[in-house]
Order: structure tokens, then C-alpha cells, then sequence
């Protein structure tokens, strides 16, 4: 535009350098036969008027059309009145024309061909048809001075060398075009490679910062110094933003926003503590579970702390699930575009929070309930001790015993803190009752049967002082079946093993009748003889037998063995074996093992039942409680 404007002026200065010199020098010249030159001012500064309206190409077309004709029509007018005859002046016109052919190409180039094209075919009119146009107004250049034989040589001299010029002008133009093509493609290549450079610096740096989160939510530290940690990191990212503001909500039990970290924005510790569901930004987001950008303080806020500068907002949601957790609410710049990678990572920053808010909630429900569940298992495990306390104390009194034999122990091992095996011993001076009873399960219901039936047996026989142990055994069993049928159509099949024994002490004579409890006595010969339980037991059975009743005369030496099935059926590993693997301890092994042991005094004898039962075990869990008996006649 400046070229044009320049070379618009320099026109007009030679048209009325040209005006003056015309109307000074030559006598003949006056307006009337120089009035072109005017006419060429004027639309040099109608050019100058159009280029102000910004009418370029229209004012182009003027600028390179009209002051060739201009020039013709002045060197036939001068010619006409006869103002000179010498060649030269009839010379420049012609040269004039000729190399105003170059302007076009200036002007419009080859950007725009039509143009040029246009301008140029009308400007060949005056630089081809320039003689003719003179000799139709009667001017022969045969008429003019001297120097008219060399006129056509110079004017074909001159010609081809503005053709030269004229072709050099065009192919150094298309030269350019290419080379600005080129230029364009590479600035365009360089410059989206520019783009996809920031692009990737902007995602390693957001990487790096979410590596530092990531490093941050992996300390054991609490949540709220956590999360003001990573609002810390949020805001110093110039990517995101300068304000080197932001706010972290959590969402509390009445389903409300509460501020948990805050950097750069005091303001809201006033307005903005709280934020109810629906209101401002971030109630909104609470809300519609919705990311949230705005680029100005005024959309949507309902809360304008006083002061507050122009602004804008990144609001996200940290979601679990359909449960919004709490909400991150970062400044930005007021105008700010909005970004898609800057929302990829803060909903990245999001998810991460999201997962360690519920990871330290969740260990803090878990920590509550170990703590309600420890306090209960306390309170559980103080009332089984109790409960084995007072369990313990309804067996008898060693001396009991003591009274009757010469030796006597008890291995009395519960599978829990309490049994559900117990042993009993009651009687008056002469006769003594005494036994084993091992009740259906263990542990806590277990020791709750092991309890009532030693009552229940301490009932009977203070009762039946003196009857047989086979009617003792009769009378619990009825005792047993009423007391655990909670009404007609159902009743549970609680019971108990037991072997009960009656000793005569005056004559010697031992009575025994048990259900699926033996009684053995080894002989002080070693010999072992059994004397077999019937096989029902002391309680609820689909077919009910009398007890079937066993005397005994002991000899000295003797010793009784009463023991529940807890003892034979442990499982253990045998050394004997080439099985790899746990079986029972049998009753065979138990009857072998006393047989070796009996010459032993009794609680030698339960030490050593106690150390072979706990090296068959190993490290195997006992499976049953276990209750042996021994007496020594």
C-alpha cells in the first residue's frame, strides 16, 4: 500500500512538474491545449481518495491505466498545436508507454492474474498502436526533426529491453510466490510443530505435577494437611493459572461443602466456609456432579465476596461412584480460554483424591469398628473367664477323691476357655459317685450343657443316694429329654457321653454303666480289662436302651481310666507312619499307651498322657476338649 501510495504522488508531481514546464517554456502551450495534465492530477487524487476507502484494486486499475493515456493524449495535443516538433518529445511518450507496461506487474503481480491481465491488455493500446494513433491525427513521425531515420531501431532497442525487463519481473515474482509458499508451508509446519511442542510441554508438566501428587497422597499424614499439599501444587502451575488461587471443599454429613484447604483466597473463609448444595459455583457442582468452567467473576455467583477482583473458575467434582466426595475450585484469569488439557488434569488430580479420600475414610471405619470390635471381644473374653471361673468351681474338690483311692489326677483340657467335658464326685462316707460326662459341642454351648448336667447330675444322685449307677443314668436321661423339648413338634438333640461309677469303699465293689464311655482298668499285672459303655447316650436318641450295668471287684493295685472320645480322636502326625499326613490317635494307642504308663503315680500318669497328647498334635489345633481320669486302687 505505501508503494502505491508513493508512486501516486510521484505522478501527480510529474504531471504538474510537466503542466508548469509546458505553459512556462512553449509559447505556443496554454490551458486550453495542456488541460490533460489537470484531468491526470485529478485522478491521481481520486487514486489517493479511493486508497483511504480502501478500494485498493479499483484505485490499482487507475494508477496503472490512466497515465499512459494521459501521456498519449498530451503528446498529440502538443503535437497538434505545434508546441515542438522535435523527435524526443515525440520519443518519451513512446518510451513512456512502453515501459508502463512493468507497473501492472508491480502492482497486481501474479497473485492476482486477472487483473494483471486486464491492465495489461489495455495498456498495450498506447505502447503498440502509438504510432497510429498520431498518424490518425496527423501526426507522421517522417515530419518531425532530425533524427527520425534511427526512430523505429530505437524504439525496437528500447521495446526489448523493457520485454526483458517485464519477463525478468515475472519470473522473479513467480520465483518469490514459490519461495513464499514454501516459507508459508514451513512456517505453518514449524509453527504446528510450535503447537504440538507447548502441547507436550503443558502434559509433561502436568505429568510431573501429578507424579508429585501421587507422591503426596502416598504419605501418612492426615487428609486435610494432604490435600493442602496439593492445592499448593494445583495453584504454582503457570500453566493452569497466575492467580495462585484455589479452594478444596469436602462434602459433610449434611450434604454441604466445608473448605479443607485454601491457598491465596482469605476472603472465603468468610463468605464461603460453608456452601450449601445448589448455591454459587461449587454448590452447583455438588449438585449437577458436573465439571464447571466459567471466564467471569459474574457467571453464576451468588456469592461475591466485597472487593473480589475480575476472574474466572476450573470447578471439578471428586466423584466416587454416584457420591460427590468434595469439590476442587481453582482461579483463573479473567477472559481465560477454556482448555481441554487443563480440564483432563484436574479431573486427573480429582480421581486421585477421590481414591485417597476414601482410602483414609475407609481406614478410619475400619479403625472404629476394630476399636468398637475389640472393645467387645475385651468384654466377651473377661465374661468367658468368668464363665470358666465359675465352671471350674463346680468341679470337685480334689479330696473328694483322695478320700476313696490312693491315687487319683484328673487331665482335664478344654478345646476353649471353657468345656463342654466335665467330671463330677459325690457321695457320703461309704459310697462314692464319680464319672465323666463330655456333652454335645464345646465352647460356649458346650460349657452352658457341661453346666446344667453337672447340677443336674449333683440333683439326681443326692436324690437317689445308693441306687445303681444304670438307674442314676435312667432318671438324667429323662431329666435331659424334658428340659431340652421346647415345645411338640421340635425338639434338639443335645445330650452327653458319660460313664458313671459307684464305689463301695467298705466292700471294695465298684459299679459302672456309662453311654459311649468305657470304663478301663489296668491290672497291677498290666493286664487291661474293658468294660464297655452302651452305645446311646445320655439324652435325645432316635432309639432309646437301658443302661447296661457293670460290677467290678478291685484288687489292689488296680487303676481306673475314664476318658472322654476327645483324647482318641485328636489328630496328629505318626511317627510310625509312612503317611504324610494327620490321622486320629485311636483308642487302641490311648489303651497301649497306659498299659506302659500305669505303674506311674496318677498325676505322673496325666503329665505323661498330657506330653504324648501334645507331641502327637504337634502344631495341629485340638479339635475337642479332653477329659482322663485316673484312679489308682
Amino acid at each position: 500500500m505505501t508503494l502505491i501510495y508513493a508512486f501516486t504522488i510521484c505522478v501527480i508531481v510529474f504531471f504538474t512538474s510537466v503542466f508548469m514546464v509546458l505553459n512556462l517554456k512553449f509559447e505556443e502551450a496554454s490551458f486550453s491545449n495542456t488541460f490533460i495534465l489537470p484531468i491526470g492530477i485529478l485522478s491521481m487524487l481520486l487514486v489517493l481518495f479511493l486508497m483511504s476507502k480502501k478500494k485498493y484494486t479499483t484505485a490499482k486499475y487507475l494508477v496503472s491505466i490512466i497515465p499512459p493515456f494521459i501521456v498519449l493524449a498530451l503528446s498529440i495535443m502538443t503535437k497538434s498545436h505545434g508546441i515542438a516538433d522535435t523527435i524526443y518529445l515525440y520519443m518519451a511518450p513512446r518510451m513512456f508507454t512502453i515501459a508502463f507496461l512493468t507497473v501492472p506487474v508491480i502492482f497486481f503481480g501474479l497473485k492476482n492474474k486477472k487483473e494483471l491481465i486486464i491492465s495489461c491488455s489495455i495498456l498495450l493500446i498506447p505502447a503498440l498502436l502509438f504510432d497510429l494513433i498520431h498518424n490518425y491525427f496527423g501526426i507522421y513521425i517522417e515530419k518531425l526533426s532530425a533524427g527520425s531515420a534511427t526512430y523505429m531501431v530505437f524504439v525496437g532497442l528500447i521495446s526489448m529491453m523493457f520485454l526483458f525487463v517485464f519477463v525478468s519481473i515475472l519470473f522473479f515474482q513467480k520465483t518469490g510466490l514459490k519461495f513464499r509458499v514454501r516459507m508459508k508451508s514451513s512456517n505453518a509446519a514449524l509453527l504446528s510443530e510450535k503447537t504440538e511442542i507447548v502441547a507436550l510441554n503443558k502434559r509433561l508438566e502436568h505429568q510431573a505435577y501429578l507424579y508429585k501428587i501421587l507422591d503426596i497422597t502416598s504419605e501418612n499424614k492426615p487428609l486435610n494437611i494432604i490435600l493442602q499439599e496439593v492445592l499448593d501444587v494445583i495453584v504454582f502451575s503457570d500453566s493452569i493459572t497466575s492467580k495462585k488461587k484455589g479452594v478444596i471443599f469436602l462434602t459433610n454429613d449434611e450434604d454441604a461443602l466445608e473448605i479443607v484447604a485454601l491457598h491465596g483466597a482469605p476472603e472465603l473463609l468468610k463468605t464461603c466456609s460453608t456452601v450449601q448444595s445448589g448455591d454459587c459455583l461449587c454448590g452447583k457442582v455438588l449438585m449437577n456432579k458436573k465439571l464447571t468452567f466459567c471466564n467471569s467473576v459474574a457467571h453464576d455467583h451468588t456469592i461475591k465476596p466485597e472487593g473480589i477482583s475480575p476472574h474466572g473458575h476450573y470447578v471439578v467434582p471428586i466423584e466416587q461412584g454416584e457420591m460427590v466426595l468434595g469439590v476442587i475450585n481453582i482461579y483463573v484469569e479473567a477472559g481465560a480460554a477454556k482448555s481441554d488439557s487443563i480440564i483432563e488434569y484436574l479431573e486427573a488430580i480429582a480421581n486421585i483424591l477421590s481414591k485417597k479420600i476414601t482410602s483414609v475414610r475407609n481406614a478410619e471405619l475400619v479403625l472404629a469398628n476394630k476399636n468398637t470390635l475389640d472393645t467387645t471381644l475385651s468384654e466377651l473374653n473377661d465374661g468367658i473367664r468368668y464363665a470358666s471361673y465359675l465352671q471350674k468351681s463346680l468341679l470337685p474338690d480334689q479330696s473328694t477323691l483322695n478320700s476313696f483311692f490312693q491315687d487319683c489326677s484328673v487331665l482335664y483340657l478344654p478345646r476353649d476357655e471353657v468345656s463342654g467335658d466335665f467330671y463330677f464326685a459325690n457321695g457320703d462316707e461309704n459310697l462314692l459317685y464319680f464319672g465323666v460326662g463330655d456333652c454335645t459341642g464345646h465352647g460356649i454351648p458346650g460349657s452352658l450343657l457341661a453346666s446344667m448336667s453337672i447340677e443336674a447330675v449333683k440333683h439326681v444322685i443326692e436324690q437317689n443316694m445308693g441306687e445303681n449307677p444304670a438307674i442314676i443314668l435312667s432318671k438324667l436321661r429323662s431329666i435331659a429329654s424334658d428340659r431340652f423339648t421346647t415345645n411338640v413338634d421340635q425338639r434338639y438333640a443335645d445330650s452327653m457321653d458319660a460313664a458313671l461309677c459307684l464305689y463301695n469303699k467298705e466292700a471294695g465293689v465298684l459299679q459302672f454303666s456309662g453311654g459311649y464311655v468305657n470304663l478301663y482298668v489296668v491290672h497291677a499285672d498290666s493286664e487291661i480289662t474293658t468294660y464297655t459303655a452302651t452305645k446311646c447316650p445320655v439324652g435325645s436318641y432316635e432309639i432309646e436302651q437301658n443302661f447296661e450295668l457293670h460290677e467290678v471287684q478291685l484288687k489292689e493295685g488296680d487303676t481306673l481310666y475314664l476318658s472322654s472320645d476327645g483324647y482318641f480322636d485328636q489328630f496328629g502326625m505318626n511317627p510310625d507312619s509312612i503317611k504324610n499326613k494327620p490321622q486320629k490317635y485311636k483308642r487302641k494307642r490311648f489303651l497301649e499307651y497306659i498299659q506302659g504308663i500305669h505303674h506311674l503315680d496318677s498325676q505322673q500318669q496325666v503329665d505323661a498322657l498330657s506330653d504324648e497328647l501334645e507331641f502327637w498334635q504337634q502344631d495341629l489345633d485340638q479339635i475337642d476338649d479332653v477329659t482322663v481320669m485316673v484312679l489308682k486302687h
